[in-house]
């Protein structure tokens, strides 16, 4: 009986439950990271629209990991939203560089040369 009233008073309760709550979050998004980057294949063969819509799925994921970050206090959970960041960014970089691409592709296209 006392356990729980020291848990209660310290907030222990509370922290487990947020940690908890935060660990299946971080879940949630390294699934859905996972299916969305699978479905998105190949970068380099996607239109510019696509590509456009591509980057802001992966902005919307990189928004919600950095939320995470902040809202942790589990260092296991800081370190594995830190590493699904950065394989987000780097997906962000790609889509960049084959939109960057696909700029160039249509110049030499217009242009001939």
């Amino acid at each position: 009986m006392l356990r729980r009233v020291m848990r209660n008073m310290l907030g222990i309760d509370e922290l487990e439950r947020r940690v908890e709550e935060i660990e299946d979050r971080l879940e949630t998004v390294e699934a859905q990271t996972n299916k969305t980057l699978q479905r998105f294949g190949r970068f380099n063969d996607k239109s510019q629209d696509t590509l456009s819509l591509m980057g802001g799925q992966i902005q919307d994921l990189i928004e919600t990991c950095e939320a995470l970050v902040d809202r942790s206090v589990s260092e296991q959970a800081i370190r594995r939203c830190k590493k699904l960041l950065k394989r987000l960014r780097n997906n962000a970089t790609r889509i960049r560089n084959a939109q960057t691409k696909g700029d160039q592709d249509v110049t030499v296209k217009k242009t001939g040369r």
